[in-house]
């Protein structure tokens, strides 16, 4: 029956467009099956294109997929290294670098796998000495190159991060104008929300238009506690 109204709607065209989408490599291999054993009838009265779509692209029958990632977007590359360091009091953070620099700084919330732990990696040790200082109130900007790995969009959204001062708050609306998207607000938000190194990329400099702290990954408090440490904010601030 499927072959049938394949023939009578002419859904291949003389431009090469294949079956319709809805019609899937395994849908129409079992329709073959069921019509004729071993192909020769169905594959002798189809249209060419049609016998090819069957088949398979080359690229489509050579083809391993892999099993899905899981995990943090660092975690899905090879040749990285980690270690896991306490930047002050009750913080601990995960830091990871690649060749190039700095890939990620994280919260510490769950135990990971000990592959690429490099607690001696001169990297890592120089990004937990500056995030010791920062921490102690001995440095205000950061000298470390970063490795950051995102859409287009969110790196012009991370850039402009950077750009942003010690001590100075920015809201999402304005990230968006600075970016020349004013109308990508909630886009910005996303983007802000998926920012891989924390506190260094200072996503916790931006806040809502009405002066509330909003959202961050490492929770209010800790969000809180960076913004009074630069004396952006005061603690009667809404959280």
């Amino acid at each position: 029956r499927l072959l049938a109204a394949v023939r009578r709607t002419h859904i291949l065209t003389v431009a090469g467009l294949p079956v319709l989408e809805a019609l899937c490599f395994g849908t129409l291999r079992a329709v073959k099956n069921q019509v004729a054993p071993g192909g020769s009838t169905f594959m002798s009265h189809t249209h060419p294109q049609l016998q090819a779509f069957v088949r398979g692209p080359r690229w489509y029958r050579r083809t391993r997929f892999p099993p899905p990632r899981t995990g943090s977007v660092w975690q899905t590359i090879g040749m990285l290294q980690w270690s896991r360091v306490e930047v002050s009091q009750d913080l601990n953070l995960r830091l990871v670098s690649s060749v190039s620099g700095i890939r990620a700084i994280e919260f510490h919330r769950e135990p990971s796998a000990e592959d690429g732990r490099n607690d001696g990696n001169p990297l890592l040790s120089e990004a937990a000495h500056q995030l010791r200082s920062y921490f102690s109130g001995g440095l205000r900007a950061f000298d470390l190159p970063l490795d950051l790995q995102g859409t287009e969009f969110q790196l012009r959204v991370w850039r402009a991060l950077l750009a942003i001062p010690y001590g100075v708050t920015r809201s999402y609306s304005q990230i968006a104008l600075a970016i020349g998207a004013p109308r990508a607000v909630r886009a910005v938000g996303a983007a802000n929300g998926a920012n891989p190194i924390a506190i260094v990329v200072p996503c916790h400099r931006v806040i809502g238009s009405g002066g509330n702290l909003t959202g961050y990954g490492g929770g209010l408090p800790l969000k809180r506690r960076l913004l009074e440490l630069e004396g952006a904010v005061t603690p009667c601030l809404p959280g």
